[in-house]
């Protein structure tokens, strides 16, 4: 039962996820075993969508006490959408993902064909405070646009509140 339970998760997860986990099945549950390769990718790739919940990892930090560890600051992908072509540099980056929280890593792709549908940084954010889904952004010409933050790998957020962990239903 438990071995068909997994299977089912692992359909949904993500592929990157899927491939590293895989590899620590295959050398079993007892001596798990994990190469640094895999384990500082499954960190800084994150956070991950498993089964729609958000699962986030972070590296070990000796003498920790888990009674008092607290989820105070998550980093989250978050692509810009709608920005113009000529504001999608790493400098403005930084003065969007300020809005919410720090800015950790720029996505900046150095190959052609490059994205130009949006720009995408790696921002710290609280999780407990609740998450914009746009801003307008003043263009040099005087106009206004609309940006709209999307959260990569973030299922469960109320749009009307906008906290994570919960839905409309719930």
């Amino acid at each position: 039962m438990e071995v068909r339970k997994t299977k089912l998760h692992l359909l949904n997860m993500d592929p990157l996820l899927k491939q590293i986990l895989m590899k620590l099945t295959c050398k079993g549950i007892s001596g798990l075993t994990m190469q640094m390769e895999d384990l500082l990718r499954m960190c800084n790739e994150g956070p991950w969508a498993v089964d729609g919940a958000l699962l986030i990892l972070e590296k070990w930090k000796p003498n920790l006490v888990f009674n008092k560890l607290h989820l105070n600051f998550i980093s989250i992908w978050v692509p810009f959408h709608d920005l113009p072509l000529e504001y999608q540099y790493p400098e403005m980056a930084k003065i969007l993902s300020q809005i919410m929280g720090a800015l950790e890593k720029v996505d900046k792709e150095d190959r052609f064909p490059r994205n130009i549908r949006f720009l995408r940084a790696k921002v710290r954010i609280d999780p407990w405070m609740p998450m914009f889904f746009g801003f307008k952004l003043r263009l040099d010409d005087g106009t206004r646009t609309w940006i709209q933050c999307r959260y990569e790998r973030v299922h469960k957020l109320y749009t009307r509140c906008g906290m994570i962990g919960h839905t409309r239903g719930q």
